[in-house]
């Protein structure tokens, strides 16, 4: 099961959620294999995020969790992907735009273990 977050600096329309939303599913699913009925979005915008100092406007923290994990060039694949949704469709700067990758070892839904 993947899960993204993304924290942004801007804020969205409900329109921009959206295609956010669908393209990272596109990306994930095309770059992992993993199916979308079973890739998690969580979108948060309007958040203040600073780096370096400064506050940035037009910036953003994804952070994408993979059961266990992927190899490096899927990874690679999902940043390049996601930095240029997140340009294009929401007018992020793409130097501004930081992403982690971790795969994770156990992962429970409704109590119990996958």
């Amino acid at each position: 099961m993947p899960f993204v977050s993304v924290r942004t600096s801007a804020s969205l329309s409900e329109a921009q959620r959206e295609e956010i939303h669908q393209g990272i599913e596109r990306s994930v699913q095309q770059r992992t294999g993993k199916p979308v009925p079973y890739i998690m979005v969580a979108i948060e915008d309007g958040l203040p995020l600073y780096m370096g100092g400064k506050r940035t406007a037009r910036g953003a923290m994804v952070e994408v969790r993979l059961l266990g994990g992927s190899g490096r060039a899927a990874y690679e694949g999902v940043c390049a992907d996601l930095t240029q949704l997140l340009v294009g469709s929401a007018g992020l700067d793409p130097h501004d735009i930081y992403m982690t990758f971790e795969g994770i070892e156990h992962w429970g839904q409704a109590g119990r273990l996958f």
